[in-house]
């Protein structure tokens, strides 16, 4: 190499140099480890907020029960019902709802995530409703399940008989549903 060549090579900066040779280098930029700081800042304001929230009761310890707006609740389906207001299959349909939140809100048992029989199942084994009234569960889910699920259409018989069953399950006067 040439003295003269030599000199402009050592004259000009590194990067001048090197970018004919490998392309430009690349930009500055935030290390790498900068995404995993913000990540792990992220988790643990998650489980800041997670820790501070309003803590359910366990499973086991039901919520307290309150029959006294079961029946008005009830009564009023059934006058709506009986006024032309609802259709059979709609009765059915709000029946099959309010079943799962009362028994959900009498229980503890996660009843608007369990098919029928899945919370039938739960109910029993864990003995939180008597033989009469898992009969009686039964029975109206089974009637409120052919209208939702097999798109059976009911008379107002059948309806009536769903909101009989849905009035013997959650009684005025019972703490349990």
């Amino acid at each position: 190499m040439s003295a003269g060549l030599h000199a402009a090579l050592a004259a000009a900066p590194l990067s001048a140099t090197l970018a004919s040779l490998r392309g430009p280098l690349p930009a500055p930029a935030a290390p790498p480890f900068t995404l995993t700081l913000l990540y792990l800042a992220l988790s643990s304001l998650i489980v800041v907020a997670w820790r501070r929230r309003k803590c359910l009761p366990p499973a086991g310890a039901a919520p307290p029960f309150d029959p006294p707006q079961t029946l008005p609740l009830l009564e009023e389906m059934a006058a709506r019902f009986e006024a032309g207001q609802f259709s059979p299959e709609e009765l059915c349909l709000i029946l099959a709802s309010f079943a799962r939140v009362r028994l959900a809100q009498a229980t503890g048992l996660p009843a608007s995530r369990l098919t029928s029989a899945e919370l039938l199942q739960q109910a029993e084994a864990s003995g939180l409703l008597s033989a009469s009234e898992l009969e009686q569960a039964a029975e109206l889910f089974e009637l409120c399940d052919r209208v939702k699920f097999a798109a059976e259409l009911p008379d107002s018989e059948r309806a009536r008989r769903s909101l009989e069953l849905a009035r013997a399950l959650f009684p005025h006067s019972g703490g349990k549903p």
